[in-house]
């Protein structure tokens, strides 16, 4: 029961802004089409390359801010460190994956990491061009770009200690929610000038 709520809370503080960022390069494509996303980032890379503007440096900006928050609201999401509270041996002594051991608990584990390549996927594709990349096969590069993600969300998991959930919510509405809404803001702005 204690899990549960907590991670009630979690999801009605990181939901929101995941979702927001999402949204960027959804309307820079003009659709919801993750293949129409990734060509319209390598369009608009090629302009960029081509033709380097002042929109186009704070496209990349906002973008990247969008990378960031999808990243941070993708370890909550995968219940990773720093965003672990359903799970907290340290707190919680009693859990759904108390009674596991074993191949069961090993299933539990893998299907932890295969949710975490699979939303490594999913960032790849939203944020860094998914196969896109000169010489190198699109698998080869897919695949780096995706190992590349799940390097910076293991990092970012071993990096921080746990939140308090009451930390989580709280950094989430005042700091993630507003940045999510003014990246979108910024996207729509600029998709006007672009």
């Amino acid at each position: 029961a204690v899990g549960a709520t907590r991670v009630a809370f979690m999801m009605l503080a990181y939901e929101i802004p995941l979702g927001l960022v999402a949204v960027g390069p959804a309307i820079m494509a003009g659709s919801l089409s993750i293949v129409k996303m990734v060509d319209w980032q390598v369009e608009a890379m090629n302009a960029f390359l081509a033709n380097p503007t002042v929109p186009g440096v704070l496209l990349g900006v906002v973008m990247f801010i969008g990378f960031a928050i999808y990243t941070i609201c993708l370890l909550a999401e995968l219940e990773m460190r720093p965003f672990d509270m359903s799970e907290a041996e340290t707190e919680i002594v009693h859990g759904w994956q108390v009674e596991y051991s074993g191949v069961k608990l090993g299933l539990i584990r893998s299907g932890h990491d295969v949710k975490m390549v699979l939303a490594a996927g999913l960032l790849t594709s939203l944020f860094m061009g998914g196969p896109a990349g000169p010489i190198l096969p699109p698998v080869v590069w897919f695949v780096l770009k995706t190992s590349f993600c799940i390097m910076i969300l293991s990092n970012l998991s071993a990096l921080f200690a746990r939140y308090r959930i009451d930390q989580m919510v709280q950094g989430a509405w005042k700091y993630l929610v507003p940045l999510a809404v003014l990246q979108v803001m910024a996207v729509v702005a600029l998709s006007g000038v672009i």
